[in-house]
């Protein structure tokens, strides 16, 4: 699994689990919190009121080993 990319502006720069640091889950957090912002911002506009947010992700999760191509 990628490690992910955490930007220097995240406040949260790790995420622990089971008393390990994960870059993955620490990548998800500073994402969620740039995410947060960016919807803050626009909750804040003038133009909010008829506006439609669309949250989209692409995720393999476990399609390589449902597709057999797994190692």
């Amino acid at each position: 699994m990628p490690d992910g990319f955490i930007s220097r502006t995240c406040q949260r720069k790790s995420y622990d689990m089971d008393g390990k640091k994960n870059l993955s889950f620490s990548a998800v957090s500073c994402s969620q919190e740039h995410i947060a912002a960016l919807i803050e911002k626009i909750k804040a506009s003038p133009w909010f009121k008829n506006t439609v947010i669309v949250v989209s992700s692409e995720s393999p999760g476990n399609e390589k080993q449902r597709l057999g191509l797994s190692e």
